[in-house]
Parts: C-alpha cells; sequence; structure tokens
C-alpha cells in the first residue's frame, strides 16, 4: 500500500525542522494506516484533500466534499467497501452534502474526548451555519443510506446551521447499518436535530459507540429523532451526553425512538453513559421489546419540567411497551411531575424490570401496575409515585407501594398492591356442568378446573375482587373454557374484560391470569 506523502519517513524529511514534522501529514498518514488495520484496499482510499477538501474553516468544502464521497460509494452488491480520509481542520458546509452508501470516513486526529464546539478542537470537524451538514436526498434507490461509518470525527452546527444529520430530507427513506465511532456530535440550534429518521421510510441498525453528545437549552425537538415507520435496533455505548444548562427545565428529552406504523420498538441498547445535566429528560421511548439500559449515570440536573429522564410508553403506531431492563443505573434528579423513570400504557403490567439500580421517583402510571426489582432497592416508598414493585433480594422477597415496604414470605399467594395486608391465597377446583355467572371464588388465588366437569362452558364473571388482585384460572377439565368478553350474565363489576377484546378460548391443560383494576370496574386478563 501506498501511504500518503511518501510516509513516515518522508513526512519527517519534508519537516522545518529535524524534529518538527507537518502534523497535518502525520494525521492523515495515520489515518490511511487506520484504513489498512481495517482491511481497506489502497485502490479504495480517497483523500478528502486530493479532490479539493481545504478543512480552513472559512472556504466552502461542500462541492469537494460531495466529490470525494461520490467517488468513495459502492453499489450494495460490491464486495468492497470506498474509504474517504478526512484532513484535520474544521471542514465547512454551506449547503448540504449527500451521503452514499458503502463508505467509511475517517477523520485525522481523535475527537471523542473533545466536545464538538470546543474552540481548541484539533481533529477533523465537521462545521455547518446555514443549512444541513448530511442529508439522504439525490440517491438511488431515493433516500437509501446504508453501511456509512464515521470514525474519529466531529460534528457542530453553529449559529443559524440546521440538522447535522438529516435522513429525513427523503421522508420515505431506507437507512441500515450507520456507524459513528469515537466522534463527537454538537448543535447549537433549539431547533433542529442532530440526528433525524425518515418518517415515512426503515430505519434500523443504527450504533453510535465511545461518543459525545451536546445540545443546547429549550430544545424544540429531539436531539436524536429516531421516529420512523419502522425502528429496530439502535445501540449507544460509552458516552456522555451533556445538556447546556443544568437549571433550565425547557426542551424535549435528548433521544426519542419510536416507530409511526404498528409493531415494537425492538433489539435497542444504551449502556455506559454519563447523563449530564440531562433536565427535560434523555430518553423517550415507544412500545419498547427487548430494551436494555446498562450502566448509566444521570446527575447534576434540577428537573421540575414534565418529561422523566427514562420514560417507556406507549408508541405513536399505539402499540404498548413490552420488556425494559434497567441495570445498574443510577439517577437522583427526579420529582413527580417528572421522574427518573415512568412508564405509560394501557396494559396492566408495566414490564419494568429493574437491577442493582436506584431512582429517586418511580411513576409506573397506575395504582395497580407493578413492576420487578432484583439485588438493590430501587426506590423509596415515598418515591414511588404509583404502582408497586416485587423486589428480590438475598432470598428475601419485599415489596414496595407507596404506602410502605414490606419483607413476606408466600408460596402461591398473590398480593394486592392497594393494601398490602391483602393477600389472595390457595385454590379453589370448579366442575363445570353449565355456564358461570358472576362465580364466587372467595379469596383464592388459583381457580382450577377440574376434570369432573362435563362439557365446555362460558365462563362470563367472577365476583369483584379488590383492585390489583390477580387469579390464574387454570384448565385441566378435558375441554376448551370461553373466557367470554364483557358479558352481560355477570355483574358489571365482575365482568371478564379480554386483551384483544374478544372471547378468549382457555384450551385444556393452559392457564389465564386475571387482575382486578378498580379503575375499570372488572377483571383484565393480563396473560
Amino acid at each position: 500500500m501506498t501511504y500518503p506523502f511518501g510516509g513516515a519517513g518522508q513526512i519527517w524529511r519534508d519537516g522545518t525542522g529535524p524534529h518538527r514534522p507537518i502534523k497535518s501529514q502525520i494525521r492523515e498518514w495515520g489515518a490511511a494506516m487506520e484504513a489498512a488495520v481495517l482491511g481497506i484496499k489502497a485502490s479504495r482510499v480517497f483523500y478528502a484533500s486530493a479532490y479539493g477538501v481545504v478543512a480552513d474553516g472559512v472556504t466552502d468544502d461542500s462541492a469537494a466534499a460531495q466529490s470525494v464521497i461520490d467517488a468513495a460509494s459502492c453499489d450494495e452488491n460490491a464486495g468492497e467497501k470506498g474509504c474517504v480520509i478526512w484532513p484535520g481542520g474544521d471542514i465547512y458546509f454551506a449547503s448540504p452534502v449527500h451521503l452514499r452508501r458503502r463508505t467509511t470516513h475517517i477523520g485525522s486526529g481523535r475527537t471523542n474526548g473533545v466536545y464538538a464546539h470546543d474552540e481548541n478542537h484539533a481533529g477533523t470537524r465537521f462545521v455547518v451555519d446555514g443549512s444541513d451538514l448530511f442529508d439522504n436526498a439525490n440517491l438511488s434507490p431515493a433516500g437509501k443510506v446504508q453501511g456509512v461509518t464515521f470514525i474519529d470525527c466531529s460534528f457542530w452546527s453553529n449559529t443559524g446551521g440546521g440538522i447535522l444529520f438529516n435522513m429525513d430530507a427523503e421522508t420515505t427513506g431506507f437507512v441500515e447499518n450507520v456507524n459513528f465511532v469515537r466522534c463527537s456530535l454538537g448543535q447549537f440550534n433549539a431547533g433542529k436535530q442532530i440526528w433525524k429518521a425518515p418518517v415515512e421510510g426503515d430505519c434500523f441498525s443504527i450504533h453510535w459507540e465511545d461518543f459525545n453528545l451536546y445540545w443546547p437549552d429549550a430544545t424544540t425537538v429531539n436531539m436524536i429523532d429516531g421516529l420512523s415507520k419502522t425502528t429496530n435496533n439502535y445501540t449507544f455505548k460509552r458516552f456522555t451526553a451533556t445538556k447546556k444548562d443544568k437549571t433550565s427545565n425547557a426542551g424535549m428529552p435528548c433521544i426519542r425512538l419510536d416507530r409511526t406504523g404498528g409493531g415494537q420498538v425492538s433489539n435497542c441498547s444504551i449502556e455506559d453513559g454519563i447523563l449530564q445535566q440531562c433536565v427535560a429528560g434523555f430518553l423517550d421511548l415507544g412500545a419498547p421489546e427487548g430494551f436494555v439500559g446498562k450502566n448509566l449515570r444521570g446527575y447534576d440536573a434540577v428537573v421540575d419540567a414534565s418529561n422523566p429522564v427514562f420514560h417507556f410508553r406507549t408508541s405513536a403506531g399505539g402499540a404498548q411497551p413490552d420488556t425494559m431492563t434497567l441495570i445498574a443505573c443510577n439517577s437522583d434528579d427526579g420529582v413527580s411531575s417528572a421522574p427518573d423513570v415512568k412508564v405509560t400504557t394501557t396494559q396492566s403490567q408495566s414490564g419494568l424490570t429493574l437491577v442493582d439500580s436506584k431512582f429517586s421517583v418511580i411513576d409506573l402510571g397506575g395504582s395497580s401496575r407493578r413492576a420487578v426489582a432484583v439485588g438493590a432497592t430501587p426506590v423509596s416508598a415515598a418515591g414511588l409515585v404509583s404502582g408497586g414493585i416485587t423486589q428480590h433480594r438475598g432470598g428475601e422477597t419485599r415489596f414496595i407501594s407507596p404506602s410502605g415496604i414490606g419483607a413476606l414470605g408466600f408460596d402461591g399467594a398473590r398480593l394486592s398492591l392497594a393494601n398490602d395486608s391483602r393477600i389472595r391465597k390457595g385454590k379453589i377446583e370448579v366442575a363445570l356442568t353449565a355456564d358461570q355467572h358472576n362465580l364466587d371464588i372467595g379469596n383464592a388465588a388459583r381457580v382450577v378446573i377440574t376434570s369432573a366437569s362435563d362439557g365446555a362452558y362460558d365462563l362470563t364473571g367472577i365476583v369483584a375482587g379488590q383492585d390489583g388482585d390477580e387469579v390464574r384460572i387454570e384448565n385441566i377439565s378435558g375441554h376448551t373454557q370461553t373466557f367470554r368478553h364483557n358479558h352481560t350474565g355477570s355483574d358489571t363489576a365482575n365482568q371478564l374484560t379480554a386483551r384483544a377484546k374478544t372471547s378468549y378460548d382457555i384450551v385444556n391443560n393452559t392457564t389465564l391470569d386475571i387482575q382486578y383494576s378498580s379503575a375499570a370496574g372488572k377483571w383484565i386478563q393480563i396473560t
């Protein structure tokens, strides 16, 4: 491989003194070395300076940058990628530059430890002050950005600048496998994003690693706006996220991941992050499925706005949050109007699991909703706005509700979080010989429909329990029994509401869990 400027030895000889090589040449040579390590062929390495990129912070480099990116791009069926080596300095764009598929962009000098707006920035920094920086326009197929990686680059939208990465320029675009490694991204403008996904398109596998974010006060948009028709596989690892002012609560959460189409936002994770001054919220996540947050620390904020630090909610497309796990996470910035963690859902269960995590305020969005905690006590009773948490710690099971924390040992019992002294316990066996209306099961936690039943029947209601009571119905009758949805055969307060809003068949050798909701005034199917 031929390295720029004749390699390190020639760079040294070209210096102005025996120990003063030209730094810009060393940086580009080092970037070329990294490209070689990544396995990129010399024939596919393109030096932006050779295409006219000046990087002096004054000259408009947008046309030259577009030229080198166009030259480096590869068809999606190509067996290799193109690599652009960018010089150190400020690369100024007066108009947006269009990304191309299958390109790797390597800056000169590491930048992830320096904020993008720092005046002493010495590495490769892309700067814009009158337009968006990069977008997905003028592509064929329209809006398709695929296989793009940025390494050791900074991006700064200065006064009057636009969106740094506008993947919504072609709003029905397809964006997949975009990576940021050792990058610094900063936004000066409260109404412009750092990243904006295609709202009516699809966005998959967007990865950020070893990076930092900086954003202003009083934002009117999310800095990382991941709202698309389909949104999956966003990951964030090892980062610092900093809002400009810890005392200003105006603004929007830093990150939004959501989908306008049906279904969940799947397989997203955020790990090893410092959430500095994250007032106005950090994460707004619509209908997560399999979300993991790990080793996240929020601090140095004064919160009294309406945006939680972590908000798990119903998606824009109407899907419900499913499975969220926070591991070794800590934030003490929450208040009741803006808790550290909040779940907003129409489901009876929160879907939230907390592992060795601790917060000042948690709101599960309803008195009957529950979460599970393992290890450290996640919140005090006073800090739990609503709902209840079952905590498992060192062989002990504790129950946390707004009314207090108590340790209980039990076998097959079910706790009513509305009243910690009430426990449903034991089972009742029922042999069905006719449809069952207003079935009285006493204080049982389990109803077993036995093999003595002589056929298939309807179950339309159970005598009402207290808010939060859970009952399991187990069918071993040899017949399919039918759970009737809101059937008038039983009193309104005893009726059963199915999740699908239609009658549900309990086939032989299966179970069904229901929970009583005082808000709904009925029993609600939960599994």
